[in-house]
């Protein structure tokens, strides 16, 4: 609802569909004017911002799949750096794609705030596997301290209250979508763990033809929320001292 209502207020939106090249980057790459780009690797392309964001990740050399005229076509080895390109005597840094912009409109809205829900819940899951895979560490974690540090610094740096309004009010639309990804894990506590031990206990009630205490399974969220609560006095602690720092 909070990504609908910031979606009407916008005129147009960037889409994942390409207008045109900068300098040769059409004949290097095999892409064409009115392909939209549906995946880059394994990932998918929920918004135009989603590009340079799974480029950034790669290492240079993508699988893309795009819809040519109808068609889904998958593109294979290739080749997307960012260079340098002189736009209007300025020099920039890009990928050397220009995509095209929508009007906005109800069915536009719409379609813009469900891929971003989408989008923002991918977004959780990619920092949860760079946070396993050792891509990030333990300080880009924040706890509440550090999501008020985030929003008071969102406010001052932008340019106008209006700004600083939409800002704020994204953050807390992330947050719920944050809140609701991380709800569904498998931890002990949550709804998700809730959900697994579920499975887990029916699955061993058939096979030991038995019914299993209700104890056990309270034991076990128990332990799950004590480490949780501490999990989280670790992170706010943390935050505090950053503060101070």
């Amino acid at each position: 609802m909070i990504l609908t209502i910031l979606c009407a207020g916008a005129k147009g939106f960037v889409t994942p569909r390409i207008d045109g090249f900068y300098e040769d980057v059409a004949a290097q790459t095999g892409l064409q004017v009115g392909d939209e780009i549906l995946r880059i690797d394994s990932d998918r392309v929920f918004l135009a911002n989603d590009i340079p964001m799974l480029l950034e990740r790669g290492n240079g050399v993508y699988r893309i799949t795009v819809r040519r005229e109808g068609m889904r076509v998958t593109l294979e080895n290739v080749p997307l750096r960012l260079r340098e390109f002189e736009v209007d005597g300025e020099k920039t840094v890009k990928y050397g794609l220009i995509f095209t912009a929508e009007e906005a409109n109800a069915a536009s809205v719409l379609k813009t705030a469900w891929r971003s829900t989408l989008d923002d819940a991918r977004l959780v899951w990619l920092g949860l596997r760079d946070l396993v895979s050792g891509v990030i560490g333990m300080d880009a974690l924040s706890g509440p301290v550090g999501i008020v540090s985030v929003i008071a610094e969102t406010g001052q740096q932008a340019g106008s209250a209006a700004d600083a309004v939409r800002a704020i009010v994204y953050i807390g639309a992330f947050l719920a979508i944050n809140l609701a990804v991380m709800n569904l894990l498998p931890i002990p506590a949550l709804d998700g763990g809730r959900a697994f031990l579920l499975i887990v206990r029916t699955v061993l009630e058939k096979l030991l033809r038995r019914p299993i205490p209700d104890r056990y399974e309270n034991y076990i969220h128990q332990a799950g929320m004590l480490l949780l609560m501490l999990f989280i006095a670790w992170i706010t602690l943390r935050d505090v001292l950053h503060l101070f720092r």
